[in-house]
């Protein structure tokens, strides 16, 4: 099974976690904050980033094969089996 590459998804995720990593140290290192004042003020926006990576993750990879399914799905015929 081959898996396309969503190449703007990707990019798009990990630019929201970059830019949360970066506010995270500009906060700790130049604002003066401790890391748990700062990791306060990021958790929320984080836990949103990944419940978001994994609805987009679910719904871009699919779980099994579309060929395979729709064979399984079909009515069995058993009146032909002798």
């Amino acid at each position: 099974m081959k898996v396309p590459w969503r190449k703007n998804v990707l990019v798009l995720v990990g630019l929201g976690y970059s830019s949360l990593i970066i506010i995270f140290v500009a906060m700790c290192w130049s604002g003066g904050m401790t890391a748990e004042d700062a990791y306060e003020v990021v958790k929320s926006p984080l836990m949103a980033l990944i419940g978001g990576s994994l609805a987009i993750s679910k719904d871009l990879i699919p779980l099994g094969d579309d060929h395979h399914a729709s064979e399984e799905n079909k009515p069995v015929d058993n009146h032909n089996n002798r």
